[in-house]
């Protein structure tokens, strides 16, 4: 049997549990992203051919983290769409 101080080991899988947690936010922060710029892209197209509610659809997801300018777009292209 083992007999001693676990304080250390303790220490470090709690710092790797920290680590993983961080890693796997950061993640999907990244993924969230690439996913928003993807359809930040695709709805510039789809808005320049007036085709607003395809681009509003695209941006409605992302509604809470689009830049501002995305989010006056988004607000254009649901007002147009709807039209």
């Amino acid at each position: 049997m083992i007999a001693g101080d676990w304080g250390e080991f303790d220490a470090i899988v709690s710092r790797h549990a920290q680590w993983q947690f961080e890693n796997e936010r950061a993640q999907k922060r990244n993924e969230l992203e690439r996913r928003m710029n993807r359809a930040i892209d695709q709805a510039k197209e789809l808005f320049l051919d007036c085709r607003y509610s395809e681009a509003a659809r695209l941006l409605r997801p992302f509604r809470e983290h689009l830049p501002p300018a995305q989010q006056k777009r988004l607000a254009i292209a649901e007002r147009r769409g709807n039209g």
